[in-house]
């Protein structure tokens, strides 16, 4: 199929195309799906409000998301907006206590208590 070709051409002779790249996906997954394009797109040239805005759309869609609170985390952090930076720690330790950066989670949060106190 044009698929696999293009898969060949991009990826080597030996890629294949597994039947879970074809599945169907609904609005929602696409819609998140581009969010997220876009949003690491915005990282990439430093327009962290424009990367925020898109996971604030990504958190509307599935707020469940546990990495999307943490990403947003990282990007109001480095805007000095301390105060939502550590609820979204929070919020994504509340959705994986035993996520595999945990710990170094916590050891944020830690640092941005006292910002946040100073602050207020």
């Amino acid at each position: 199929t044009e698929a696999s070709e293009r898969l060949r051409a991009s990826f080597g002779p030996e890629a294949t195309l597994a039947p879970e790249f074809l599945r169907h996906a609904n609005t929602r997954a696409t819609l998140i799906r581009m969010c997220s394009n876009l949003k690491h797109l915005h990282v990439g040239k430093q327009e962290f409000l424009e990367a925020i805005g898109l996971c604030d759309r990504i958190l509307l869609l599935a707020p469940e998301i546990a990495t999307e609170h943490r990403d947003r985390a990282v990007l109001y952090a480095r805007l000095e907006c301390f105060g939502p930076a550590l609820a979204d720690l929070e919020k994504y330790l509340e959705l994986g206590p035993k996520a595999e950066d945990a710990e170094e989670v916590r050891e944020n949060i830690e640092k941005l208590r006292p910002l946040v106190r100073a602050i207020n």
